[in-house]
């Protein structure tokens, strides 16, 4: 049995990611940007935390490899206080991203 954000396996028996798919952040939720890493990927840099401004749905970059405990979204710049129309990438820790959508759940329609 395999959940959308479960880590399961698939009919190979290949170990399967998680997958957010979308999160809405809350206002002062806190991600951390990336840095270049080995082989050119990104990776979360501790040292590089940013405050999400305004409440807005995220897309979870699924197919990223090296994501846990800290997974990588899609997040538009205005919800960063950022100037320009590009997305940025920002990490989250899943305990965040488990306390937003139970906090977003909850809030309800």
């Amino acid at each position: 049995k395999c959940i959308s954000h479960d880590v399961g396996k698939n009919f190979l028996g290949e170990n399967m990611m998680k997958n957010f798919e979308q999160v809405t952040f809350r206002k002062g939720a806190i991600g951390l940007l990336s840095t270049t890493g080995e082989k050119g990927w990104w990776y979360p840099n501790l040292d590089r935390s940013i405050v999400i401004q305004e409440e807005v749905e995220a897309v979870h970059l699924s197919l990223w490899k090296n994501q846990d405990p800290y997974f990588a979204f899609r997040v538009p710049a205005w919800a960063l206080n950022k100037d320009g129309d590009n997305d940025i990438c920002v990490w989250f820790h899943e305990k965040t991203i488990v306390i937003e959508k139970a906090l977003i759940k909850s809030k309800g329609p």
